[in-house]
């Protein structure tokens, strides 16, 4: 952050760079597109008019719109329960019931192997 100090002009007359002078007092050259400027409490005055707009807009108008035009979204009930919660309350239900269908039709079928392998006289590789 500096203040402008004095502007160099070009050939053509228009000014092409800027001497700033820094925080120790140091002088540096830059060129004009690199200048931004930094204004302190120059704020614009309201003008009546503004201020009478502004006591006239309904509550509505005040609340400032997003920028962008996203979909609606549905309102979240965070007192109720989520499926989220409802499925991983069920899932060691259902993974035990499903461990036992596994075990008992496992469990069969290697019994109807072994029996039809020992009627015939052949014996399981397994």
């Amino acid at each position: 952050m500096g203040r402008i100090d004095e502007v160099v002009a070009g050939s053509d007359g228009e000014i092409k760079e800027a001497i700033v002078v820094l925080h120790p007092r140091q002088k540096t050259r830059r060129p004009v597109n690199l200048l931004t400027p930094f204004e302190i409490g120059d704020e614009p005055p309201l003008t009546e008019k503004q201020v009478s707009e502004d006591q006239n807009k309904s509550e509505d108008e005040r609340i400032p719109k997003s920028k962008y035009d996203l979909r609606p979204r549905k309102k979240v009930n965070y007192n109720g329960e989520s499926r989220i919660i409802q499925h991983v309350r069920l899932t060691p239900l259902f993974m035990s019931a499903l461990m036992s269908i596994v075990f008992v039709c496992g469990y069969s079928k290697a019994h109807e192997t072994y029996g039809s392998f020992a009627s015939t006289g052949h014996r399981s590789l397994r």
